[in-house]
């Protein structure tokens, strides 16, 4: 409990009144400061995290979504292999909310469980068409990945092989 002051004069009462204020203003300038800290931080953060995968869009492909390709490394920041992501929706405008991973292996898979519940009209056939994707690419996209090399975006568009 804290203990109670006795002032000689109203004065006296005042100017404690006014520093307590300042006190607290400072604590609130901080608090604010602090806050703008973090914003802005976690504005870097998604400014970073927007550029990690390159869109290819399913004309280029030929594929019936859209991919996102990893091409900055970030998968050893996020502590998992290599891998795409997959739009769970064949519409023509990017959707990036709601995207599906899918490894870069021999044996690609989604290391999510019930994936199928987001799918809007991509069907097994197609997820299938993505995994052939991935396999006849897999050198190329583990280059396109790797932070030491190169290799881009254009790199890999020029490489690329088309499945059907």
């Amino acid at each position: 409990m804290r203990k109670r002051e006795c002032f000689e004069s109203t004065e006296e009462y005042m100017r404690s009144l006014e520093r307590r204020v300042r006190i607290l203003e400072l604590r609130l300038k901080k608090c604010r400061n602090d806050r703008d800290l973090s914003d802005s931080r976690r504005s870097v953060n998604d400014r970073s995290n927007a550029f990690e995968m390159a869109t290819l869009r399913k004309a280029r492909s030929g594929l019936p979504v859209n991919l996102y390709l990893n091409d900055s490394g970030s998968y050893l920041d996020g502590g998992h292999g290599p891998r795409i992501k997959f739009q769970p929706d064949k519409g023509n405008s990017p959707n990036t909310r709601s995207m599906i991973p899918m490894t870069i292996s021999d044996e690609p898979i989604i290391p999510i469980k019930n994936y199928q519940s987001r799918l809007d009209g991509v069907e097994s056939n197609d997820i299938s068409l993505i995994m052939s994707f991935v396999i006849a690419n897999k050198a190329n996209l583990l280059r396109l990945c790797d932070r030491n090399d190169e290799y881009d975006i254009y790199n890999f568009l020029e490489d690329m092989v088309k499945v059907s």
